[in-house]
Protein backbone atom coordinates (compact mmCIF):
# COMPACT_ATOMS: atom_id res chain seq x y z
CA UNK A 1 0.00 0.00 0.00
CA UNK A 2 2.80 2.41 0.94
CA UNK A 3 4.59 1.66 -2.30
CA UNK A 4 1.40 2.32 -4.24
CA UNK A 5 0.93 5.68 -2.53
CA UNK A 6 4.53 6.63 -3.26
CA UNK A 7 3.99 5.64 -6.89
CA UNK A 8 0.92 7.88 -7.14
CA UNK A 9 2.78 10.80 -5.57
CA UNK A 10 5.66 10.41 -8.00
CA UNK A 11 3.21 10.28 -10.90
CA UNK A 12 1.66 13.52 -9.68
CA UNK A 13 4.94 15.28 -9.04
CA UNK A 14 6.78 14.29 -12.21
CA UNK A 15 4.76 16.52 -14.61
CA UNK A 16 5.22 19.46 -12.23
CA UNK A 17 8.99 18.89 -12.11
CA UNK A 18 9.17 18.63 -15.89
CA UNK A 19 7.11 21.81 -16.26
CA UNK A 20 9.40 23.65 -13.84
CA UNK A 21 12.47 22.51 -15.75
CA UNK A 22 11.01 23.63 -19.06
CA UNK A 23 10.07 26.99 -17.56
CA UNK A 24 13.71 27.42 -16.52
CA UNK A 25 14.93 26.40 -19.99
CA UNK A 26 12.52 28.81 -21.64
CA UNK A 27 13.72 31.62 -19.36
CA UNK A 28 17.34 30.87 -20.28
CA UNK A 29 16.39 30.79 -23.95
CA UNK A 30 14.70 34.18 -23.56
CA UNK A 31 17.86 35.56 -21.97
CA UNK A 32 19.89 34.26 -24.94
CA UNK A 33 17.66 36.28 -27.24
CA UNK A 34 18.14 39.35 -25.09
CA UNK A 35 21.91 39.02 -25.44
CA UNK A 36 21.61 38.48 -29.18
CA UNK A 37 19.61 41.67 -29.69
CA UNK A 38 21.95 43.65 -27.43
CA UNK A 39 24.86 42.44 -29.59
CA UNK A 40 22.95 43.61 -32.65
CA UNK A 41 22.53 47.06 -31.06
CA UNK A 42 26.24 47.24 -30.30
CA UNK A 43 27.02 46.25 -33.88
CA UNK A 44 24.75 49.04 -35.11
CA UNK A 45 26.44 51.57 -32.83
CA UNK A 46 29.87 50.58 -34.14
CA UNK A 47 29.06 50.10 -37.83
CA UNK A 48 26.32 52.75 -38.04
CA UNK A 49 23.98 50.18 -39.53
CA UNK A 50 22.67 46.62 -39.36
CA UNK A 51 24.12 43.53 -41.05
CA UNK A 52 22.43 42.11 -44.14
CA UNK A 53 20.61 38.77 -44.28
CA UNK A 54 23.71 37.56 -46.05
CA UNK A 55 26.74 39.36 -47.39
CA UNK A 56 30.40 38.91 -48.27
CA UNK A 57 33.41 39.00 -46.01
CA UNK A 58 34.82 42.24 -47.38
CA UNK A 59 37.62 42.74 -48.28
CA UNK A 60 38.39 39.04 -48.25
CA UNK A 61 36.75 37.94 -51.49
CA UNK A 62 37.58 34.66 -53.18
CA UNK A 63 39.95 34.59 -56.13
CA UNK A 64 38.94 35.85 -59.55
CA UNK A 65 39.34 32.31 -60.91
CA UNK A 66 36.63 30.91 -58.65
CA UNK A 67 33.33 30.00 -60.28
CA UNK A 68 30.30 32.22 -59.83
CA UNK A 69 28.81 29.63 -57.47
CA UNK A 70 32.03 29.53 -55.44
CA UNK A 71 32.04 33.29 -55.12
CA UNK A 72 28.45 33.25 -53.93
CA UNK A 73 29.31 30.72 -51.23
CA UNK A 74 31.54 33.37 -49.67
CA UNK A 75 28.63 35.82 -49.74
CA UNK A 76 26.38 33.75 -47.47
CA UNK A 77 27.58 35.21 -44.16
CA UNK A 78 24.59 36.19 -42.03
CA UNK A 79 23.74 38.43 -39.04
CA UNK A 80 24.65 35.90 -36.34
CA UNK A 81 28.20 35.74 -37.70
CA UNK A 82 28.77 39.47 -37.97
CA UNK A 83 27.66 40.14 -34.39
CA UNK A 84 30.00 37.51 -32.88
CA UNK A 85 32.57 40.14 -31.78
CA UNK A 86 29.82 41.78 -29.73
CA UNK A 87 29.02 38.49 -27.99
CA UNK A 88 32.52 38.00 -26.55
CA UNK A 89 33.41 35.81 -29.54
CA UNK A 90 35.94 38.10 -31.22
CA UNK A 91 38.57 35.37 -31.48
CA UNK A 92 36.15 32.98 -33.17
CA UNK A 93 35.15 35.69 -35.63
CA UNK A 94 38.75 36.61 -36.43
CA UNK A 95 39.78 32.98 -36.84
CA UNK A 96 37.03 32.45 -39.40
CA UNK A 97 37.86 35.65 -41.27
CA UNK A 98 41.57 34.80 -41.38
CA UNK A 99 40.82 31.30 -42.58
CA UNK A 100 38.90 32.71 -45.54
CA UNK A 101 41.61 35.32 -46.14
CA UNK A 102 44.47 32.79 -46.07
CA UNK A 103 42.81 29.97 -47.95
CA UNK A 104 44.22 31.24 -51.25
CA UNK A 105 41.40 30.38 -53.62
CA UNK A 106 37.98 29.36 -52.36
CA UNK A 107 36.52 28.00 -49.18
CA UNK A 108 32.78 27.45 -48.84
CA UNK A 109 31.36 29.18 -45.79
CA UNK A 110 30.24 25.87 -44.30
CA UNK A 111 33.77 24.44 -44.69
CA UNK A 112 35.42 27.10 -42.54
CA UNK A 113 36.85 24.77 -39.93
CA UNK A 114 37.12 27.48 -37.29
CA UNK A 115 33.35 27.14 -36.99
CA UNK A 116 33.24 23.34 -36.80
CA UNK A 117 32.02 21.62 -33.65
CA UNK A 118 31.68 24.92 -31.78
CA UNK A 119 29.03 25.06 -29.06
CA UNK A 120 28.19 28.60 -27.97
CA UNK A 121 25.56 28.22 -25.24
CA UNK A 122 24.15 31.71 -25.83
CA UNK A 123 23.00 30.80 -29.37
CA UNK A 124 21.60 27.37 -28.45
CA UNK A 125 18.19 26.96 -26.87
CA UNK A 126 18.47 24.58 -23.88
CA UNK A 127 15.04 23.16 -24.73
CA UNK A 128 16.53 21.70 -27.91
CA UNK A 129 17.77 18.32 -26.72
CA UNK A 130 20.40 18.21 -29.45
CA UNK A 131 22.39 21.30 -28.49
CA UNK A 132 25.17 19.38 -26.74
CA UNK A 133 25.65 16.79 -29.49
CA UNK A 134 28.28 17.13 -32.22
CA UNK A 135 26.81 19.16 -35.01
CA UNK A 136 25.91 17.34 -38.18
CA UNK A 137 28.42 14.60 -38.96
CA UNK A 138 28.53 15.12 -42.74
CA UNK A 139 29.55 18.77 -42.41
CA UNK A 140 30.23 19.37 -38.71
CA UNK A 141 29.55 23.04 -38.26
CA UNK A 142 28.34 24.93 -35.22
CA UNK A 143 24.73 24.88 -34.12
CA UNK A 144 22.55 27.98 -33.72
CA UNK A 145 18.92 27.95 -32.56
CA UNK A 146 18.48 31.66 -33.33
CA UNK A 147 17.26 32.58 -36.83
CA UNK A 148 16.82 36.00 -38.42
CA UNK A 149 13.60 37.54 -39.71
CA UNK A 150 13.34 38.13 -43.48
CA UNK A 151 9.95 39.81 -43.37
CA UNK A 152 6.45 38.69 -44.26
CA UNK A 153 7.45 37.32 -47.66
CA UNK A 154 8.02 34.05 -49.42
CA UNK A 155 11.62 33.16 -50.28
CA UNK A 156 12.63 32.52 -53.87
CA UNK A 157 16.10 31.16 -53.28
CA UNK A 158 16.97 30.43 -56.90
CA UNK A 159 16.90 34.20 -57.43
CA UNK A 160 20.46 34.22 -56.12
CA UNK A 161 21.89 32.94 -59.41
CA UNK A 162 19.23 34.16 -61.82
CA UNK A 163 20.02 37.59 -63.30
CA UNK A 164 16.49 38.18 -64.61
CA UNK A 165 14.97 37.31 -61.27
CA UNK A 166 17.45 39.52 -59.42
CA UNK A 167 16.15 42.49 -61.40
CA UNK A 168 12.49 41.69 -60.73
CA UNK A 169 10.24 43.70 -58.43
CA UNK A 170 9.35 40.49 -56.56
CA UNK A 171 12.97 40.06 -55.54
CA UNK A 172 13.86 43.69 -54.86
CA UNK A 173 10.63 44.42 -53.01
CA UNK A 174 11.01 41.37 -50.78
CA UNK A 175 14.38 42.64 -49.54
CA UNK A 176 12.72 45.80 -48.24
CA UNK A 177 10.10 44.12 -46.05
CA UNK A 178 12.11 42.85 -43.09
CA UNK A 179 15.04 44.11 -41.06
CA UNK A 180 17.46 41.80 -42.86
CA UNK A 181 17.58 41.77 -46.67
CA UNK A 182 20.05 40.14 -49.04
CA UNK A 183 22.97 42.54 -49.44
CA UNK A 184 20.61 45.13 -47.95
CA UNK A 185 22.26 47.07 -45.13
CA UNK A 186 19.62 48.94 -43.14
CA UNK A 187 19.66 51.05 -40.01
CA UNK A 188 17.30 51.89 -37.18
CA UNK A 189 16.16 54.83 -39.30
CA UNK A 190 14.80 52.32 -41.84
CA UNK A 191 12.42 50.90 -39.24
CA UNK A 192 9.54 53.31 -39.70
CA UNK A 193 7.09 51.02 -37.89
CA UNK A 194 9.14 51.37 -34.70
CA UNK A 195 11.69 49.13 -33.02
CA UNK A 196 9.11 47.86 -30.51
CA UNK A 197 6.92 46.66 -33.41
CA UNK A 198 9.58 44.81 -35.39
CA UNK A 199 10.84 41.24 -34.96
CA UNK A 200 14.51 40.59 -35.68
CA UNK A 201 15.17 37.07 -34.33
CA UNK A 202 13.21 33.95 -33.44
CA UNK A 203 13.88 30.23 -32.97
CA UNK A 204 14.35 27.07 -34.96
CA UNK A 205 14.55 23.44 -33.89
CA UNK A 206 18.01 22.30 -34.98
CA UNK A 207 18.31 19.53 -37.56
CA UNK A 208 19.89 16.29 -36.44
CA UNK A 209 20.73 14.40 -39.63
CA UNK A 210 21.79 14.90 -43.23
CA UNK A 211 18.47 13.71 -44.58
CA UNK A 212 16.12 15.24 -42.09
CA UNK A 213 13.07 13.04 -42.67
CA UNK A 214 11.78 12.42 -39.20
CA UNK A 215 12.77 15.19 -36.79
CA UNK A 216 10.60 18.20 -36.07
CA UNK A 217 12.76 20.56 -38.09
CA UNK A 218 12.09 18.67 -41.32
CA UNK A 219 10.94 20.65 -44.34
CA UNK A 220 8.09 19.38 -46.49
CA UNK A 221 9.37 19.09 -50.05
CA UNK A 222 6.12 18.97 -52.02
CA UNK A 223 5.68 22.71 -52.41
CA UNK A 224 4.92 23.86 -55.99
CA UNK A 225 8.05 24.98 -57.83
CA UNK A 226 6.29 27.23 -60.33
CA UNK A 227 5.18 30.85 -60.05
CA UNK A 228 3.73 32.41 -56.95
CA UNK A 229 0.15 31.46 -56.11
CA UNK A 230 -1.93 33.10 -53.41
CA UNK A 231 -2.97 29.81 -51.81
CA UNK A 232 0.55 28.50 -51.18
CA UNK A 233 0.67 29.70 -47.58
CA UNK A 234 -2.62 28.05 -46.71
CA UNK A 235 -1.66 24.80 -48.47
CA UNK A 236 1.63 24.65 -46.56
CA UNK A 237 -0.10 25.32 -43.24
CA UNK A 238 -2.60 22.55 -44.00
CA UNK A 239 0.20 19.96 -43.98
CA UNK A 240 0.07 19.77 -40.18
CA UNK A 241 -1.28 16.48 -38.95
CA UNK A 242 -2.40 17.58 -35.51
CA UNK A 243 1.03 17.67 -33.89
CA UNK A 244 2.37 20.94 -32.58
CA UNK A 245 5.18 20.65 -35.13
CA UNK A 246 5.09 19.02 -38.53
CA UNK A 247 5.83 15.29 -38.36
CA UNK A 248 3.63 13.59 -40.97
CA UNK A 249 4.73 10.02 -41.60
CA UNK A 250 5.14 9.09 -45.25
CA UNK A 251 5.68 12.63 -46.49
CA UNK A 252 8.80 13.48 -48.47
CA UNK A 253 11.27 15.72 -46.67
CA UNK A 254 14.38 17.36 -47.97
CA UNK A 255 17.59 17.97 -46.05
CA UNK A 256 16.91 21.25 -44.30
CA UNK A 257 20.11 21.76 -42.26
CA UNK A 258 18.04 24.08 -40.09
CA UNK A 259 20.06 25.69 -37.32
CA UNK A 260 23.41 24.34 -38.53
CA UNK A 261 26.41 26.16 -40.00
CA UNK A 262 26.67 29.06 -37.55
CA UNK A 263 26.60 32.37 -39.38
CA UNK A 264 25.44 30.91 -42.69
CA UNK A 265 22.98 33.37 -44.18
CA UNK A 266 20.66 31.29 -46.37
CA UNK A 267 17.07 31.41 -45.22
CA UNK A 268 16.73 27.63 -45.43
CA UNK A 269 19.30 27.35 -42.66
CA UNK A 270 19.13 30.52 -40.61
CA UNK A 271 16.04 32.53 -41.51
CA UNK A 272 12.26 32.61 -41.16
CA UNK A 273 9.26 34.54 -42.46
CA UNK A 274 6.36 35.98 -40.46
CA UNK A 275 3.73 34.38 -42.67
CA UNK A 276 2.73 31.07 -41.04
CA UNK A 277 2.35 31.05 -37.25
CA UNK A 278 5.09 29.59 -35.03
CA UNK A 279 5.56 25.82 -35.15
CA UNK A 280 3.84 25.53 -38.51
CA UNK A 281 5.33 23.47 -41.33
CA UNK A 282 8.11 24.80 -43.53
CA UNK A 283 7.69 24.04 -47.22
CA UNK A 284 9.95 24.14 -50.25
CA UNK A 285 10.08 22.47 -53.69
CA UNK A 286 12.26 19.32 -53.68
CA UNK A 287 15.44 21.18 -52.80
CA UNK A 288 16.21 24.41 -50.96
CA UNK A 289 18.06 25.75 -54.01
CA UNK A 290 15.03 26.38 -56.21
CA UNK A 291 11.56 27.86 -56.27
CA UNK A 292 9.30 29.50 -53.70
CA UNK A 293 9.71 28.51 -50.07
CA UNK A 294 8.26 29.27 -46.65
CA UNK A 295 10.33 28.83 -43.52
CA UNK A 296 8.74 29.23 -40.10
CA UNK A 297 9.93 29.73 -36.53
CA UNK A 298 9.87 26.52 -34.45
CA UNK A 299 10.83 25.44 -30.95
CA UNK A 300 10.39 22.72 -28.33
CA UNK A 301 8.62 25.16 -26.01
CA UNK A 302 4.98 24.42 -25.36
CA UNK A 303 2.66 26.68 -27.31
CA UNK A 304 5.03 29.00 -29.16
CA UNK A 305 8.49 30.47 -29.68
CA UNK A 306 10.66 33.22 -28.27
CA UNK A 307 11.22 36.27 -30.44
CA UNK A 308 13.57 39.21 -30.03
CA UNK A 309 12.28 42.64 -31.02
CA UNK A 310 14.51 45.40 -32.29
CA UNK A 311 13.95 47.49 -29.16
CA UNK A 312 15.76 44.82 -27.14
CA UNK A 313 12.69 43.20 -25.62
CA UNK A 314 11.89 39.49 -25.89
CA UNK A 315 8.34 38.24 -26.33
CA UNK A 316 6.85 34.75 -26.36
CA UNK A 317 4.88 34.39 -29.58
CA UNK A 318 1.95 31.98 -29.37
CA UNK A 319 1.18 29.38 -32.01
CA UNK A 320 -2.26 31.00 -32.19
CA UNK A 321 -1.05 34.51 -33.06
CA UNK A 322 -3.20 36.20 -35.67
CA UNK A 323 -1.83 35.63 -39.20
CA UNK A 324 -4.60 37.23 -41.22
CA UNK A 325 -5.73 35.35 -44.31
CA UNK A 326 -3.11 32.88 -45.50
CA UNK A 327 -4.70 32.62 -48.95
CA UNK A 328 -3.76 36.26 -49.58
CA UNK A 329 -0.78 36.85 -51.87
CA UNK A 330 2.29 38.50 -50.39
CA UNK A 331 2.51 42.28 -50.52
CA UNK A 332 5.73 44.14 -51.25
CA UNK A 333 4.49 47.54 -50.05
CA UNK A 334 2.01 48.69 -47.44
CA UNK A 335 0.41 46.70 -44.60
CA UNK A 336 1.03 42.99 -44.27
CA UNK A 337 -1.83 40.67 -45.29
CA UNK A 338 -0.75 38.22 -42.58
CA UNK A 339 -2.22 39.82 -39.48
CA UNK A 340 -0.29 40.68 -36.32
CA UNK A 341 2.55 38.24 -37.04
CA UNK A 342 3.03 39.59 -40.54
CA UNK A 343 2.98 43.17 -39.28
CA UNK A 344 5.82 42.46 -36.87
CA UNK A 345 7.94 41.19 -39.75
CA UNK A 346 7.82 44.46 -41.69
CA UNK A 347 9.92 47.58 -41.10
CA UNK A 348 7.69 50.11 -42.85
CA UNK A 349 4.32 48.48 -43.51
CA UNK A 350 2.45 51.18 -41.63
CA UNK A 351 0.47 48.65 -39.56
CA UNK A 352 -0.95 49.46 -36.14
CA UNK A 353 -0.87 45.90 -34.78
CA UNK A 354 0.27 45.09 -31.26
CA UNK A 355 1.23 41.83 -29.50
CA UNK A 356 -1.09 40.94 -26.65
Amino acid sequence: MVIAIIGVLIALLLPAVQAAREAARRMQCSNNFKQHVIALHNYHDTQDGLPAAHAWLSPYKVSATATENDQMENEYWGPSFFILPFMEQTQLYENAVNEVKNYGSFVAQYNVQSLWNIVIPSVCCPSDSEVKKPAYTASPTARCSIVSCRGDVYARVDFYNNATALASNEYKGAQNRGVFGLFKFKSFASVVDGTSNTVVFSETVVSTAADDRTVKSGVLATYPAGGMASAYGASCFAQQNGNELLQPSGSVFNASYRGLRLGYGRIAISGFATVLPPNSPSCTPTDHNAGWSLYTATSYHTGGVNAGLLDGSVRFISNTINTGTLTNPQQLTGPSPYGVWGAYGTVDGGESQTLN
